[in-house]
């Protein structure tokens, strides 16, 4: 069941998923996922899934939780897990509404039951842009990530993944001519523009896109700065980002380093935020 924010119902505004838990790998992509909101006008869409593995492990007679403090343990069934769940849903929930007060966002909020990975996707189908932890607990770590962004980029809906540090500096996006690098330009305008800020567009060398990249910045009052790669593999990006400050990375979907490695490179590789665009995003 949706419970609405502040008027979050606008059809006309991008929708932001982000899926919730209590781990700080989630509390960070939250606080990414509403700069990001704010800056695209978009409405955030909070998820809370109920583990159905942790709902059957809760049936088994053999489940016992051991306290910390008195080192003793005690029975624990699927009723006990159902309201930790239920307690664990309305924490995510507070965080929610804390995040976006202050930036008076449009929000929705939701508890569904099932596979987290699952009930996931299966969100995803219907938004604009998800927003991963890195390394959340629930999302699970590398294949699983790969293989969730994978699916994601393949249903069109782009990938945001959460960085393991916050940068300020310029939005840098890779620009190589083809049309979903032209769809990941736009979206770095539109998330820059609103700041008055910095664009860092890196060139492959198979592109001539200077004049393209100012046709389409003109007006948006932005500063703009290129860099020519010799090609489009991840270490010619990491030199330009240890040379840089770049607080969001925004990559196409159609990258061939992408394509060929996967994912979970590309969050092992950069620890500031990466948004994959995919043909809907």
């Amino acid at each position: 069941m949706f419970r609405p924010g502040k008027a979050s119902l606008d059809p006309e505004k991008p929708r932001i998923l982000i899926p919730l838990d209590t781990s700080d790998e989630s509390l960070a992509a939250l606080k990414i996922a509403v700069r990001l909101a704010s800056r695209m006008r978009a409405r955030l869409e909070g998820l809370f899934i109920e583990d159905d593995n942790l709902l059957r492990a809760g049936e088994l007679s053999c489940c016992q939780v051991v306290h910390s403090v008195t080192a003793t343990a005690s029975s624990f069934d699927r009723a006990d897990m159902e309201r930790q769940l239920r307690l664990a849903a309305r924490r995510a929930r507070a965080s929610l509404v804390a995040e976006t007060s202050e930036q008076g966002l449009d929000w929705t909020f939701r508890v569904d039951r099932g596979d987290v990975m699952t009930r996931t996707l299966a969100a995803a189908m219907d938004v604009d842009l998800i927003v991963m932890g890195r390394s959340s607990g629930r999302l699970g770590q590398g294949q699983r990530l790969s293989s969730m962004s994978r699916q994601l980029l393949q249903g069109s809906t782009a990938v945001l993944v959460a960085g393991s540090r916050r940068y300020h500096g310029s939005v840098a996006c890779l620009y190589d001519g083809s049309s979903l690098a032209e769809r990941a330009l736009e979206v770095s305008i539109q998330v820059s523009s609103r700041d008055g800020g910095r664009l860092l567009v890196l060139l492959t060398r198979s592109s001539d896109g200077r004049g393209r990249v100012e046709e389409l910045a003109r007006g948006k009052g932005l500063e703009i700065d290129f860099e020519t790669l010799p090609d489009s593999q991840l270490h010619s990006l990491q030199s330009v980002l240890h040379r840089v400050p770049i607080e969001l990375l925004v990559l196409p979907n159609s990258l061939p380093a992408l394509i060929e490695t996967g994912m979970e490179t590309i969050a092992s590789t950069f620890d500031v935020p990466v948004l994959v665009i995919g043909d809907k995003g």
